[in-house]
């Protein structure tokens, strides 16, 4: 049998012993590894904003009617009330200037506007309320996405041949429509909805907005007193 030292069994030993002191008796140096976490919430508010959607036939007056659509989009993120306006007018260049003529002539519209919706200028009606500063309110809470009826389908243009509208001749024609909103105040957290929505809606718009359980809004004057 062959004879083995003692001594080769404690050199095994004696290695890992070195190597463990190494790590954790020698200077007291320790390793660490630190990790950072970060998380943004992004937290978005509503948007009001609309658009005004047109289809109109481009050219030259060379037919009595053309088309002009107009209806009214909400493309924000909530709902609205929201009143809308126009502005209309002639121009024609005299040598280097330019003329401005009006588009009524006897009290007649030289340009007639062929409303649609039941829309009239002098009461609103249809969905409309004209509050008799210019502007016309509309009658419905205007949901996010959503759009009214039109309220325009054409106008007609005027027989330049008729000695009244002579002047009008070569004349440029501008019909151009404006709107603004104000958010409505209909989350399931707000509290006084009602109240909020009557003090912002008279605060923006001078006109006092109730609103009823199906969306239909009537409109009124504030109270002055």
């Amino acid at each position: 049998m062959k004879y083995i030292p003692k001594r080769n069994f404690r050199y095994r030993v004696f290695l890992p012993l070195l190597a463990l002191m190494a790590l954790l008796g020698i200077g007291g140096t320790y390793a660490w590894k630190q990790w950072n976490l970060s998380v943004v919430n992004e937290l978005k508010s509503h948007t009001t904003e609309t658009e005004i959607t047109e289809k109109f036939d481009q050219g030259s007056y060379t037919e009595a009617t053309k088309k002009k659509e107009v209806s009214f989009k909400n493309t924000g993120s909530s709902s609205v009330f929201l009143r809308m306006s126009y502005e209309e007018y002639w121009t024609k260049q005299d040598g280097t200037d330019e003329v401005y003529l009006s588009n009524t002539v006897d009290n007649k519209d030289v340009a007639v506007k062929n409303w649609s919706g039941g829309f009239t200028p002098e009461s609103g009606s249809g969905d409309w309320w004209y509050g008799g500063d210019g502007w016309y309110y509309y009658t419905k809470v205007l949901a996010s996405q959503g759009s009214t009826s039109k309220v325009l389908e054409s106008v007609t243009f005027p027989d330049y041949l008729n000695p009244t509208y002579t002047d009008y001749k070569g004349a440029d024609y501008t019909l151009y429509f404006k709107s603004e909103v104000v958010q409505v105040s209909d989350g399931p957290g707000t509290l006084n909805s009602a109240e909020v929505n009557t003090d912002a809606t008279s605060t923006l718009f001078g006109m006092k907005a109730t609103v009823d359980g199906q969306g239909n809004v009537t409109w009124s004057k504030p109270d002055t007193n």
